[in-house]
């Protein structure tokens, strides 16, 4: 008898590739005021629509942290440094960061190369990404 597989098909955020957007990040200068300062920018600036972000990212041996996303790369930083004043923040700068949160795995992997994300895996939108759909049970 032929075995016909049923297509499954996914919304198309499932396939694409992840958008990225901008956002003023800076170095913490004390590493022991890290929860504090995470507090005081959630509370200020919080993540809102970028919860799959995680705030704080060890590059090297610094700690860095999001700020607040930003409209244009030449975003003036004086104006944010002078908004959220605080000893504990070094070096700001501009960078890119996924806009959503991954969906799949190959998303998960292609938005950790920019910045820190949460990710919680669908194991039914896994089977369908490795061709192994239904299970017996199904």
């Amino acid at each position: 008898s032929m075995f016909c597989q049923p297509e499954v098909v996914l919304h198309d955020d499932y396939y694409k590739g992840i958008e990225l957007c901008l956002f003023c990040c800076a170095i913490i200068k004390n590493k022991q005021q890290t929860s504090f300062l995470v507090k005081e920018l959630n509370l200020k600036y919080p993540l809102n629509d970028y919860v799959h972000l995680k705030r704080v990212k060890m590059i090297n041996e610094d700690l860095h942290a999001l700020i607040k996303p930003v409209k244009s790369p030449s975003q003036n930083l004086q104006e944010i440094k002078e908004d959220f004043n605080h000893e504990s923040i070094g070096m700001m700068y501009i960078t890119q960061v996924p806009r959503n949160k991954p969906l799949t795995r190959k998303q998960f992997f292609e938005s950790q190369k920019y910045w820190n994300c949460s990710f919680h895996e669908d194991k039914k939108i896994e089977r369908c990404f490795s061709d192994q759909i239904f299970t017996v049970e199904e």
